[in-house]
């Protein structure tokens, strides 16, 4: 998990894509922090957080000082 100090900022993006997707900023805070996290490169992590009918997906990059989440997705979707 990333340091708590650090700030969490959302790309233009990333917010637009959480408000097509419903997707409240608490969560992706949470798949930040409490999710699976998966390094891509040198600072790209995808963290990914599972729930009930959905799982939330995050790009992100992580810095010494911040994250910067690049866009967010909704993967598997669960039925009934």
């Amino acid at each position: 998990m990333s340091g708590p100090d650090k700030p969490i900022i959302l790309t233009y993006h990333a917010e637009m894509r959480a408000l097509d997707l419903e997707i409240p900023r608490e969560i992706i805070y949470e798949a930040i922090k409490h999710g699976q996290i998966r390094k891509e490169g040198k600072t790209k992590r995808r963290a990914s957080l599972s729930r009930k009918e959905s799982t939330v997906i995050v790009i992100y990059e992580e810095y010494p000082d911040q994250i910067i989440v690049k866009t967010v997705t909704i993967g598997g979707k669960k039925t009934k």
